[in-house]
């Protein structure tokens, strides 16, 4: 997932180095994400605050890799 999201933060695009980086699921799995690649992003630490403080979902749907997962879900 970093090597995909060119080792950017993929909410803010802070270059980042791998140590710094937060792996986390686009959908969570009680929500029926899956363990898969397409559903992990990379964030910093700072967007990765953000996610967990503000309301989720909304913060979520904002991310680009949210409508290209929504695309091949629906596809």
């Amino acid at each position: 997932a970093f090597k995909r999201d060119n080792c950017k933060c993929n909410r803010c695009g802070l270059k980042m180095d791998l140590k710094d980086t937060i792996t986390v699921f686009v959908k969570d799995i009680n929500d029926g994400g899956g363990y898969n690649f397409e559903n992990l992003i990379s964030l910093c630490s700072d967007c990765n605050k953000i996610l967990n403080s503000q309301n989720p979902n909304s913060t979520i749907s904002n991310l680009e890799v949210n409508d290209k997962l929504m695309f091949f879900v629906e596809s």
